[in-house]
């Protein structure tokens, strides 16, 4: 999104008429009048999707994978954007989850990568590592961190690989585009 800057706090979303028709029909309350009430319908309503998302993948081709790309803390991510990754696990809904670690302080990265590996989700957890101008050795210090307590026995080398493989084309791609 072009209207906010990188790192901008984006305002209360989404605030749009139906939204706030249907959260008013439902809860019979306004994000005013209620605001933690707001919070846990729009949580509630992503995890809908992603329920049905499941379901519909269940029906059509149960060989396809889901994934989700989340924030690097989970309490975090719940309560700032509606991902309520536990649950999801919990369900049954995800197959991998990507968490999007883009911290530039190894000790801020390394404690977000160990709240994944201490909630033993029985599912493969692929770390997001940001491939901006942080210096190489940044950049392989956090992905060994990263696989180091992410690792699982569920853990596959192939989507491993896919995900830095994928992180890598994709920065290079840019990186001849900026030249």
């Amino acid at each position: 999104n072009d209207s906010y800057p990188r790192g901008a706090r984006v305002p209360d979303y989404p605030r749009d008429a139906r939204t706030l028709a249907l959260f008013k029909r439902d809860t019979g309350q306004t994000p005013e009048t209620s605001p933690a009430q707001w919070n846990q319908w729009r949580t509630e309503k992503i995890t809908q999707v992603v329920a049905a998302v499941r379901a519909t993948i269940a029906e059509v081709n149960p060989r396809v994978k889901l994934s989700a790309a989340v924030g690097a803390v989970p309490d975090r991510a719940r309560r700032e954007h509606f991902q309520d990754v536990r649950r999801w696990v919990s369900l049954g809904l995800l197959d991998a989850i990507y968490p999007m670690n883009y911290e530039k302080d190894m000790e801020v990265f390394t404690r977000r990568t160990k709240v994944w590996s201490a909630m033993r989700t029985g599912i493969p957890v692929v770390t997001g590592v940001m491939f901006d101008k942080r210096s190489s050795m940044t950049v392989n210090k956090q992905i060994e961190q990263a696989t180091r307590n992410t690792r699982s026995e569920e853990h596959t080398s192939e989507l491993q690989s896919h995900s830095f493989t994928s992180y890598a084309v994709f920065c290079l791609k840019k990186k001849n585009k900026d030249e």
